[in-house]
Protein backbone atom coordinates (compact mmCIF):
# COMPACT_ATOMS: atom_id res chain seq x y z
CA UNK A 1 0.00 0.00 0.00
CA UNK A 2 1.32 3.60 -1.08
CA UNK A 3 2.22 6.06 1.43
CA UNK A 4 -1.24 8.19 0.18
CA UNK A 5 -3.40 4.94 1.28
CA UNK A 6 -2.17 4.60 4.47
CA UNK A 7 -2.52 8.64 4.94
CA UNK A 8 -5.98 8.97 4.07
CA UNK A 9 -7.15 5.63 5.93
CA UNK A 10 -6.01 7.10 8.86
CA UNK A 11 -7.81 10.61 8.36
CA UNK A 12 -11.18 8.67 7.22
CA UNK A 13 -10.93 6.25 10.06
CA UNK A 14 -10.37 9.08 13.01
CA UNK A 15 -13.73 10.63 11.70
CA UNK A 16 -15.64 7.41 11.05
CA UNK A 17 -14.36 5.17 13.55
CA UNK A 18 -17.07 6.11 16.06
CA UNK A 19 -19.96 5.28 14.03
CA UNK A 20 -18.32 1.92 12.79
CA UNK A 21 -17.86 0.50 16.20
CA UNK A 22 -21.23 0.99 17.60
CA UNK A 23 -23.83 -1.46 16.29
CA UNK A 24 -26.45 1.39 15.35
CA UNK A 25 -23.95 2.34 13.29
CA UNK A 26 -22.04 -0.62 11.55
CA UNK A 27 -26.55 -1.35 10.79
CA UNK A 28 -25.78 2.32 9.15
CA UNK A 29 -23.52 1.73 7.14
CA UNK A 30 -24.49 -1.74 6.08
CA UNK A 31 -27.76 -0.86 4.98
CA UNK A 32 -26.13 1.85 2.99
CA UNK A 33 -24.09 -0.47 1.21
CA UNK A 34 -26.90 -2.30 0.60
CA UNK A 35 -28.49 0.86 -1.06
CA UNK A 36 -25.88 1.66 -2.81
CA UNK A 37 -25.62 5.03 -1.16
CA UNK A 38 -22.29 4.29 -0.19
CA UNK A 39 -20.00 2.35 -3.51
CA UNK A 40 -17.05 0.39 -1.66
CA UNK A 41 -15.95 -0.45 -5.03
CA UNK A 42 -14.39 2.99 -5.90
CA UNK A 43 -12.33 3.09 -2.98
CA UNK A 44 -10.98 -0.77 -4.28
CA UNK A 45 -10.98 0.37 -7.97
CA UNK A 46 -8.62 3.83 -6.38
CA UNK A 47 -6.18 1.71 -4.40
CA UNK A 48 -8.03 2.69 -1.06
CA UNK A 49 -8.32 -1.36 0.14
CA UNK A 50 -8.18 -0.42 3.78
CA UNK A 51 -11.40 2.20 3.40
CA UNK A 52 -12.75 -0.86 1.29
CA UNK A 53 -12.57 -3.78 3.55
CA UNK A 54 -13.62 -2.02 6.58
CA UNK A 55 -16.71 -1.13 4.86
CA UNK A 56 -17.11 -4.44 3.50
CA UNK A 57 -16.19 -3.78 0.11
CA UNK A 58 -14.83 -6.56 -2.34
CA UNK A 59 -17.18 -9.11 -0.04
CA UNK A 60 -18.68 -12.31 -2.61
CA UNK A 61 -21.79 -13.66 -2.36
CA UNK A 62 -20.45 -16.71 -1.23
CA UNK A 63 -19.06 -14.31 1.99
CA UNK A 64 -15.41 -14.10 1.24
CA UNK A 65 -13.63 -10.91 0.57
CA UNK A 66 -11.72 -10.98 -3.24
CA UNK A 67 -9.31 -8.70 -4.09
CA UNK A 68 -6.66 -9.17 -6.63
CA UNK A 69 -4.17 -11.45 -3.81
CA UNK A 70 -7.06 -13.59 -3.03
CA UNK A 71 -8.28 -14.03 -6.81
CA UNK A 72 -4.27 -15.22 -7.76
CA UNK A 73 -4.65 -17.75 -4.78
CA UNK A 74 -7.40 -19.77 -7.22
CA UNK A 75 -5.29 -21.83 -9.45
CA UNK A 76 -7.18 -21.32 -12.39
CA UNK A 77 -7.55 -18.00 -12.58
CA UNK A 78 -3.65 -17.73 -11.69
CA UNK A 79 -2.87 -20.30 -14.38
CA UNK A 80 -5.39 -18.27 -17.01
CA UNK A 81 -3.71 -14.68 -16.07
CA UNK A 82 -0.15 -16.25 -16.05
CA UNK A 83 -0.91 -18.36 -19.37
CA UNK A 84 -2.23 -14.76 -21.83
CA UNK A 85 0.33 -12.52 -19.64
CA UNK A 86 3.38 -14.53 -20.68
CA UNK A 87 1.91 -15.54 -24.26
CA UNK A 88 2.00 -11.23 -25.02
CA UNK A 89 5.26 -11.56 -23.13
CA UNK A 90 6.61 -14.03 -25.37
CA UNK A 91 5.88 -12.22 -29.15
CA UNK A 92 8.43 -9.86 -30.15
CA UNK A 93 6.57 -6.61 -30.20
CA UNK A 94 8.57 -4.79 -33.30
CA UNK A 95 7.91 -1.42 -34.40
CA UNK A 96 7.62 -0.77 -38.18
CA UNK A 97 7.52 1.82 -40.87
CA UNK A 98 5.46 1.87 -43.91
CA UNK A 99 7.03 3.13 -47.35
CA UNK A 100 5.99 6.25 -48.48
CA UNK A 101 3.78 4.65 -51.15
CA UNK A 102 2.22 1.71 -48.74
CA UNK A 103 4.22 -1.01 -50.93
CA UNK A 104 6.89 -2.18 -48.07
CA UNK A 105 7.19 -2.64 -44.78
CA UNK A 106 10.55 -1.99 -42.66
CA UNK A 107 11.40 -2.49 -39.33
CA UNK A 108 12.78 0.82 -37.63
CA UNK A 109 16.09 -0.46 -36.15
CA UNK A 110 17.00 3.51 -35.18
CA UNK A 111 14.19 4.36 -33.75
CA UNK A 112 14.54 4.42 -29.53
CA UNK A 113 10.79 2.89 -29.17
CA UNK A 114 12.29 -0.06 -31.19
CA UNK A 115 14.80 -1.02 -28.71
CA UNK A 116 11.88 -0.37 -25.91
CA UNK A 117 9.38 -2.45 -27.40
CA UNK A 118 11.98 -5.82 -28.26
CA UNK A 119 14.80 -5.51 -26.14
CA UNK A 120 14.74 -3.46 -22.57
CA UNK A 121 11.62 -1.16 -21.40
CA UNK A 122 14.06 0.05 -18.41
CA UNK A 123 17.14 -0.15 -17.22
CA UNK A 124 14.95 -3.18 -14.18
CA UNK A 125 12.44 -4.41 -16.75
CA UNK A 126 13.15 -6.59 -20.37
CA UNK A 127 10.60 -5.62 -23.09
CA UNK A 128 8.76 -9.06 -22.52
CA UNK A 129 8.61 -8.60 -18.67
CA UNK A 130 7.07 -5.23 -19.80
CA UNK A 131 4.59 -6.38 -21.96
CA UNK A 132 3.85 -9.50 -19.30
CA UNK A 133 3.32 -7.15 -16.39
CA UNK A 134 1.07 -4.46 -18.12
CA UNK A 135 -0.98 -7.43 -19.56
CA UNK A 136 -2.09 -8.57 -15.88
CA UNK A 137 -2.72 -5.82 -14.83
CA UNK A 138 -5.08 -4.62 -17.93
CA UNK A 139 -6.58 -8.42 -17.92
CA UNK A 140 -7.54 -8.35 -14.04
CA UNK A 141 -8.62 -5.13 -13.53
CA UNK A 142 -9.59 -2.88 -16.83
CA UNK A 143 -6.17 -1.18 -17.25
CA UNK A 144 -2.79 -1.38 -17.22
CA UNK A 145 -0.45 1.51 -16.72
CA UNK A 146 3.21 2.79 -17.59
CA UNK A 147 5.16 6.21 -16.87
CA UNK A 148 6.44 7.17 -19.85
CA UNK A 149 9.95 9.03 -18.91
CA UNK A 150 11.22 11.36 -21.05
CA UNK A 151 14.67 13.00 -21.20
CA UNK A 152 16.60 15.13 -23.49
CA UNK A 153 13.81 14.96 -26.48
CA UNK A 154 10.16 15.15 -24.91
CA UNK A 155 8.72 13.59 -27.95
CA UNK A 156 10.85 10.08 -28.00
CA UNK A 157 10.54 8.14 -25.01
CA UNK A 158 13.40 7.02 -22.81
CA UNK A 159 12.20 4.64 -20.41
CA UNK A 160 8.80 2.60 -20.00
CA UNK A 161 7.99 2.04 -16.20
CA UNK A 162 5.13 -0.06 -15.21
CA UNK A 163 2.66 1.34 -12.49
CA UNK A 164 0.71 -0.73 -10.13
CA UNK A 165 -2.72 -0.33 -11.21
CA UNK A 166 -3.87 1.35 -7.56
CA UNK A 167 -1.18 4.44 -8.16
CA UNK A 168 -3.00 5.85 -10.61
CA UNK A 169 -6.65 7.55 -10.47
CA UNK A 170 -8.56 8.23 -13.51
CA UNK A 171 -10.60 11.62 -13.60
CA UNK A 172 -12.88 13.13 -16.67
CA UNK A 173 -12.26 16.22 -17.14
CA UNK A 174 -14.23 18.94 -18.87
CA UNK A 175 -13.30 18.37 -21.90
CA UNK A 176 -14.04 14.33 -21.49
CA UNK A 177 -10.58 13.55 -21.51
CA UNK A 178 -8.73 11.20 -19.20
CA UNK A 179 -6.70 12.83 -16.46
CA UNK A 180 -4.41 10.82 -14.89
CA UNK A 181 -3.57 11.37 -11.10
CA UNK A 182 -0.57 9.39 -10.21
CA UNK A 183 0.88 8.48 -6.39
CA UNK A 184 3.83 6.37 -7.49
CA UNK A 185 6.44 9.24 -5.78
CA UNK A 186 4.03 9.53 -2.41
CA UNK A 187 2.00 12.10 -3.25
CA UNK A 188 -0.69 11.80 -5.55
CA UNK A 189 -0.20 14.75 -7.92
CA UNK A 190 -1.41 15.06 -11.89
CA UNK A 191 0.73 13.49 -14.57
CA UNK A 192 0.73 15.03 -18.19
CA UNK A 193 -1.38 12.31 -20.87
CA UNK A 194 1.99 12.38 -22.67
CA UNK A 195 4.03 10.60 -19.96
CA UNK A 196 1.06 7.69 -19.48
CA UNK A 197 1.18 4.64 -21.34
CA UNK A 198 -2.51 3.57 -20.87
CA UNK A 199 -3.38 -0.37 -21.60
CA UNK A 200 -7.09 -1.31 -21.59
CA UNK A 201 -9.05 -4.17 -21.51
CA UNK A 202 -12.90 -4.28 -22.63
CA UNK A 203 -14.34 -1.13 -21.91
CA UNK A 204 -17.59 0.22 -22.17
CA UNK A 205 -16.77 3.56 -22.20
CA UNK A 206 -13.80 3.98 -24.24
CA UNK A 207 -12.25 5.76 -21.99
CA UNK A 208 -11.10 3.23 -19.57
CA UNK A 209 -11.49 -0.61 -19.19
CA UNK A 210 -13.89 -2.54 -17.39
CA UNK A 211 -12.88 -3.83 -14.26
CA UNK A 212 -12.71 -8.03 -14.66
CA UNK A 213 -12.00 -8.34 -10.98
CA UNK A 214 -15.17 -6.26 -9.92
CA UNK A 215 -17.64 -8.12 -12.17
CA UNK A 216 -16.35 -11.64 -11.71
CA UNK A 217 -16.56 -11.40 -8.20
CA UNK A 218 -19.21 -13.89 -7.55
CA UNK A 219 -17.52 -16.33 -9.29
CA UNK A 220 -14.32 -16.39 -8.16
CA UNK A 221 -15.36 -16.05 -4.31
CA UNK A 222 -17.61 -19.28 -5.01
CA UNK A 223 -14.20 -20.39 -6.40
CA UNK A 224 -12.40 -19.43 -3.07
CA UNK A 225 -14.75 -20.23 -0.94
CA UNK A 226 -14.74 -24.44 -2.41
CA UNK A 227 -11.06 -24.00 -2.04
CA UNK A 228 -10.74 -22.38 1.70
CA UNK A 229 -13.81 -25.39 2.36
CA UNK A 230 -11.71 -28.23 1.02
CA UNK A 231 -8.21 -27.09 2.73
CA UNK A 232 -10.36 -26.66 6.45
CA UNK A 233 -12.09 -30.29 5.63
CA UNK A 234 -8.30 -31.90 5.20
CA UNK A 235 -7.18 -29.61 8.15
CA UNK A 236 -10.20 -30.37 10.94
CA UNK A 237 -11.25 -33.68 10.07
CA UNK A 238 -11.97 -35.68 12.71
CA UNK A 239 -13.94 -38.36 11.23
CA UNK A 240 -12.39 -41.92 12.59
CA UNK A 241 -12.52 -44.72 9.70
CA UNK A 242 -13.86 -47.41 11.82
CA UNK A 243 -16.69 -47.32 14.65
CA UNK A 244 -16.73 -50.71 17.01
CA UNK A 245 -19.59 -51.02 18.77
CA UNK A 246 -20.39 -53.27 21.86
CA UNK A 247 -23.89 -53.53 23.25
CA UNK A 248 -25.29 -51.72 26.34
CA UNK A 249 -24.42 -54.76 28.88
CA UNK A 250 -20.56 -54.72 28.22
CA UNK A 251 -18.62 -52.48 30.07
CA UNK A 252 -15.08 -51.16 29.41
CA UNK A 253 -12.85 -49.16 31.04
CA UNK A 254 -10.29 -46.78 29.44
CA UNK A 255 -7.39 -49.25 29.89
CA UNK A 256 -9.45 -52.27 28.29
CA UNK A 257 -10.76 -49.83 25.12
CA UNK A 258 -6.73 -48.61 24.63
CA UNK A 259 -5.53 -52.14 24.62
CA UNK A 260 -8.33 -53.36 22.34
CA UNK A 261 -7.20 -49.87 20.04
CA UNK A 262 -3.57 -51.24 20.31
CA UNK A 263 -4.55 -55.16 19.38
CA UNK A 264 -6.70 -54.63 16.78
CA UNK A 265 -4.21 -52.52 14.71
CA UNK A 266 -1.51 -55.10 15.64
CA UNK A 267 -3.93 -57.17 13.37
CA UNK A 268 -5.11 -55.08 10.51
CA UNK A 269 -2.70 -52.22 10.37
CA UNK A 270 -0.49 -52.07 7.16
CA UNK A 271 -0.40 -53.91 3.38
CA UNK A 272 0.92 -57.38 5.23
CA UNK A 273 -2.26 -57.43 7.21
CA UNK A 274 -4.57 -56.30 4.97
CA UNK A 275 -7.62 -58.47 4.28
CA UNK A 276 -6.91 -60.48 7.59
CA UNK A 277 -10.40 -61.89 8.81
CA UNK A 278 -12.08 -60.10 11.86
CA UNK A 279 -13.27 -61.97 15.25
CA UNK A 280 -15.15 -59.91 17.53
CA UNK A 281 -16.78 -61.53 20.74
CA UNK A 282 -19.65 -60.12 23.19
CA UNK A 283 -21.84 -58.65 20.15
CA UNK A 284 -19.66 -56.38 18.83
CA UNK A 285 -20.14 -54.31 15.07
CA UNK A 286 -17.66 -52.50 12.59
CA UNK A 287 -18.88 -49.60 11.49
CA UNK A 288 -16.90 -47.87 8.31
CA UNK A 289 -17.19 -44.17 8.15
CA UNK A 290 -16.95 -42.32 5.43
CA UNK A 291 -16.97 -38.68 4.72
CA UNK A 292 -19.80 -37.55 1.89
CA UNK A 293 -18.51 -35.24 -0.40
CA UNK A 294 -20.87 -36.24 -3.22
CA UNK A 295 -23.53 -34.52 -1.21
CA UNK A 296 -21.75 -31.10 -1.16
CA UNK A 297 -20.52 -31.14 -5.08
CA UNK A 298 -17.03 -30.42 -3.90
CA UNK A 299 -15.22 -32.01 -6.27
CA UNK A 300 -18.19 -31.73 -9.23
CA UNK A 301 -17.78 -27.52 -8.52
CA UNK A 302 -14.38 -26.67 -8.41
CA UNK A 303 -13.92 -28.44 -12.16
CA UNK A 304 -16.68 -26.31 -13.07
CA UNK A 305 -15.05 -23.21 -11.29
CA UNK A 306 -12.15 -23.81 -14.27
CA UNK A 307 -14.98 -23.64 -16.61
CA UNK A 308 -15.99 -20.16 -15.14
CA UNK A 309 -12.61 -19.19 -15.18
CA UNK A 310 -12.33 -20.19 -18.72
CA UNK A 311 -15.23 -18.03 -19.82
CA UNK A 312 -14.47 -14.54 -18.12
CA UNK A 313 -10.61 -14.83 -19.74
CA UNK A 314 -12.21 -16.44 -22.97
CA UNK A 315 -9.43 -18.96 -23.09
CA UNK A 316 -10.38 -22.95 -23.71
CA UNK A 317 -9.79 -25.42 -21.13
CA UNK A 318 -6.77 -27.59 -22.49
CA UNK A 319 -4.91 -24.05 -21.59
CA UNK A 320 -5.35 -25.03 -18.35
CA UNK A 321 -4.38 -28.54 -17.90
CA UNK A 322 -8.37 -29.43 -18.26
CA UNK A 323 -7.90 -31.84 -21.30
CA UNK A 324 -11.54 -33.66 -20.97
CA UNK A 325 -12.70 -32.12 -24.52
CA UNK A 326 -9.25 -31.97 -26.10
CA UNK A 327 -8.23 -34.51 -28.14
CA UNK A 328 -5.69 -35.56 -30.83
CA UNK A 329 -7.73 -34.43 -33.69
CA UNK A 330 -8.82 -31.02 -32.23
CA UNK A 331 -6.05 -29.70 -30.34
CA UNK A 332 -4.23 -27.95 -33.68
CA UNK A 333 -7.51 -26.48 -34.10
CA UNK A 334 -7.78 -25.55 -30.53
CA UNK A 335 -4.33 -23.29 -30.75
CA UNK A 336 -5.18 -21.74 -33.60
CA UNK A 337 -8.83 -20.65 -32.28
CA UNK A 338 -6.64 -19.36 -28.91
CA UNK A 339 -4.37 -16.92 -30.79
CA UNK A 340 -6.86 -15.81 -32.67
CA UNK A 341 -10.06 -15.24 -30.13
CA UNK A 342 -7.77 -15.24 -26.82
CA UNK A 343 -3.94 -13.20 -27.82
CA UNK A 344 -6.00 -11.30 -30.95
CA UNK A 345 -7.60 -8.87 -29.56
CA UNK A 346 -4.81 -8.25 -26.65
CA UNK A 347 -2.50 -7.88 -29.49
CA UNK A 348 -4.82 -5.08 -31.04
CA UNK A 349 -4.73 -3.49 -27.89
CA UNK A 350 -1.07 -3.20 -27.75
CA UNK A 351 -1.54 -2.08 -30.77
CA UNK A 352 -4.29 0.54 -30.84
CA UNK A 353 -2.19 1.59 -27.06
CA UNK A 354 1.65 2.33 -28.74
CA UNK A 355 -0.51 4.34 -31.28
CA UNK A 356 -2.09 6.11 -28.75
CA UNK A 357 0.36 6.75 -26.19
CA UNK A 358 4.04 6.33 -27.92
CA UNK A 359 3.55 8.55 -31.09
CA UNK A 360 3.26 12.22 -31.76
CA UNK A 361 0.64 13.62 -33.01
CA UNK A 362 2.54 14.02 -36.79
CA UNK A 363 3.45 10.57 -36.81
CA UNK A 364 -0.14 9.50 -35.99
CA UNK A 365 -1.07 11.46 -39.14
CA UNK A 366 1.28 10.13 -41.32
CA UNK A 367 0.26 6.66 -39.90
CA UNK A 368 3.43 5.71 -41.48
CA UNK A 369 4.94 4.09 -37.83
CA UNK A 370 3.02 0.87 -36.15
CA UNK A 371 4.05 -1.54 -33.50
CA UNK A 372 2.88 -4.97 -33.98
CA UNK A 373 3.89 -8.32 -32.08
CA UNK A 374 4.68 -11.26 -34.22
CA UNK A 375 2.83 -14.49 -33.73
CA UNK A 376 5.63 -16.63 -35.87
CA UNK A 377 6.85 -18.23 -32.92
CA UNK A 378 3.35 -19.82 -32.22
CA UNK A 379 3.27 -21.02 -35.68
CA UNK A 380 6.13 -23.25 -35.94
CA UNK A 381 5.29 -27.15 -36.37
CA UNK A 382 7.19 -30.09 -36.30
CA UNK A 383 10.48 -30.15 -38.83
CA UNK A 384 8.50 -31.80 -41.36
CA UNK A 385 5.00 -29.36 -41.51
CA UNK A 386 7.75 -26.29 -41.33
CA UNK A 387 9.79 -27.51 -44.28
CA UNK A 388 6.73 -28.10 -46.43
CA UNK A 389 5.20 -24.92 -45.84
CA UNK A 390 8.52 -22.90 -46.37
CA UNK A 391 9.08 -25.14 -49.92
CA UNK A 392 4.96 -24.11 -51.00
CA UNK A 393 5.89 -20.22 -50.16
CA UNK A 394 9.22 -20.84 -51.94
CA UNK A 395 7.39 -21.68 -54.83
CA UNK A 396 4.78 -19.01 -54.93
CA UNK A 397 7.72 -16.27 -54.53
CA UNK A 398 6.21 -14.84 -51.00
CA UNK A 399 9.43 -15.80 -49.63
CA UNK A 400 13.15 -15.65 -50.82
CA UNK A 401 15.65 -18.34 -49.81
CA UNK A 402 17.30 -15.73 -47.61
CA UNK A 403 14.03 -14.83 -45.92
CA UNK A 404 13.50 -18.45 -44.98
CA UNK A 405 17.11 -18.81 -43.65
CA UNK A 406 16.67 -15.84 -41.45
CA UNK A 407 13.36 -17.48 -39.95
CA UNK A 408 15.89 -20.60 -39.26
CA UNK A 409 18.64 -18.34 -37.87
CA UNK A 410 21.00 -18.99 -40.19
CA UNK A 411 23.37 -16.70 -42.21
CA UNK A 412 22.18 -15.01 -45.68
CA UNK A 413 23.32 -16.80 -48.95
CA UNK A 414 24.91 -14.83 -52.12
CA UNK A 415 22.59 -14.66 -54.89
CA UNK A 416 19.53 -15.53 -52.05
CA UNK A 417 17.03 -12.52 -52.24
CA UNK A 418 15.49 -13.07 -55.30
CA UNK A 419 11.93 -14.59 -55.38
CA UNK A 420 10.80 -16.98 -57.51
CA UNK A 421 7.84 -18.87 -58.86
CA UNK A 422 7.44 -22.30 -60.78
CA UNK A 423 8.06 -22.24 -63.87
CA UNK A 424 4.61 -23.27 -65.43
CA UNK A 425 2.55 -20.84 -63.37
CA UNK A 426 1.99 -17.50 -65.83
CA UNK A 427 -0.17 -14.45 -65.43
CA UNK A 428 -3.34 -15.07 -67.34
CA UNK A 429 -3.25 -12.12 -69.25
CA UNK A 430 0.36 -13.19 -70.14
CA UNK A 431 -1.14 -16.79 -70.85
CA UNK A 432 -4.11 -15.29 -73.17
CA UNK A 433 -1.57 -13.15 -75.35
CA UNK A 434 0.64 -15.75 -75.76
CA UNK A 435 -2.33 -17.94 -76.73
CA UNK A 436 -3.42 -15.07 -79.76
CA UNK A 437 0.35 -14.78 -80.67
CA UNK A 438 0.21 -18.97 -81.34
CA UNK A 439 -2.91 -19.02 -83.63
CA UNK A 440 -1.79 -15.80 -85.68
CA UNK A 441 -3.76 -13.27 -84.04
CA UNK A 442 -1.11 -11.13 -82.91
CA UNK A 443 2.09 -9.98 -84.28
CA UNK A 444 4.94 -11.96 -82.93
Amino acid sequence: MSLITDVKFEVWWRRNKTLLLSPMGRKAVSESISLGAIDTTWYQRNGYESIARALGGGMSSAGVVVNSDKALGVAAWYAGVKVISEDMGTMPFVLYERARDRKSVEPVYGDRRYSLLKNMANPDTSAGEFVETVTSHALMLGNGYAYIERFNDPDKPAWLWPLMPNEVRIEQGQDRRNVYLTKFTGTEKETPRKNIFHLKGLSFQGSVGDDLMLRARSVLGLSIAAQDYASMWFKNDATPGTVIGFPAGIRMDADAVRRFKTAWKEWFQGVANSHEPAVLADGGEVKNLYPDNDKTQLIEQRRFQILEVCRLLRISPHKLADLDRATFSNIEQLAIEYLTTTIGPWRRRWKEAFFRCLLTRDEQLQDRLYAEHNVESFLRGDFKAQAEAFAKLLEKGVYSINEVRRWLNLNPVADGDSHYVQLNRTAVADAATEAAKNQGLLAA
